[in-house]
């Protein structure tokens, strides 16, 4: 092949990796509407204040409509952790 054939078999296949990842992200919005969103400094603000006041990564996923992973790796990386799942009662 030549590079420019190589390329474009590489095209096609990202193109179909892309759409298998978009198919994915769609199936989790269904449960999390706003997964792989961009974070707002608001919230940033706003999911560290309420997990300093106690509610957990649930709650906090919950209400933000993202994953709780996501939203534990958020916090993580705003410098309020480390951060344990803490289980619902």
């Amino acid at each position: 092949e030549t590079p420019e054939q190589n390329q474009h078999n590489g095209s096609h296949n990202g193109t179909q990796k892309n759409d298998e990842d978009e198919a994915y992200r769609e199936k989790v919005r269904e449960e999390y509407p706003r997964a792989y969103e961009k974070w707002y400094p608001e919230e940033d603000r706003w999911v560290v204040d309420q997990f300093n006041k106690g509610r957990n990564i649930e709650q906090l996923a919950h209400a933000l409509k993202r994953k709780p992973n996501a939203v534990k790796i958020r916090l993580e990386n705003l410098g309020a952790g480390p951060v344990e799942e803490v289980p619902v009662t």
